[in-house]
């Protein structure tokens, strides 16, 4: 199963070019962009500055010698690799949040010139996303979906024993 994401990894890296700062996310997919990114910047000689949301992630790439920076050092990102918990292609709407990383992720986001989901197949499949269900007073539902606009909600017609929806 690596194999599609070591793949996806090998070809992100290949946008990489001298002089960037490149920033990750954090996730599985784009653990495997370390190990592979040191190899490209070997490689291809090329100068580059790295940050992640991912502490692991960070000092994986200082101890391979890439050269790394601390978001209070660092300004603007060229390039942000990041992972997806879902996304739907009908509608184009990406899905993160299921780990613990999306505060440090947001703020690279905020930093960066381009950003690339990395997503395989299976973060495709609807039926195979954790889901979170909440109960909700009626009154609240108008004010909560606006507060979370960025995220899609499926609402229930049926209200439960509490009365909530």
């Amino acid at each position: 199963m690596d194999r599609f994401k070591i793949a996806l990894a090998k070809l992100a890296c290949e946008k990489v070019s001298d002089g960037m700062v490149v920033g990750l996310g954090a996730g599985t997919t784009v653990g495997f962009m370390v190990d592979l990114l040191h190899e490209h910047v070997s490689k291809e000689n090329l100068d580059i500055e790295f940050i992640a949301a991912d502490k692991v992630l960070q000092k994986r790439a200082k101890d391979l010698g890439l050269k790394t920076l601390e978001l209070n050092e660092c300004n603007k990102i060229d390039l942000l690799f990041d992972g997806a918990d879902y996304v739907n292609l009908k509608t184009g709407t990406v899905l993160k949040g299921n780990g613990g990383f999306v505060h440090p992720e947001k703020q690279l986001l905020e930093l960066s010139e381009y950003a690339i989901n990395l997503v395989d197949y299976r973060k495709l499949d609807f039926e195979s996303l954790p889901k979170l269900f909440l109960e909700l007073e009626p009154d609240f539902i108008y004010e909560f979906s606006n507060e979370f606009e960025y995220l899609n909600f499926y609402i229930r017609d049926q209200k439960s024993q509490s009365e909530n929806l």
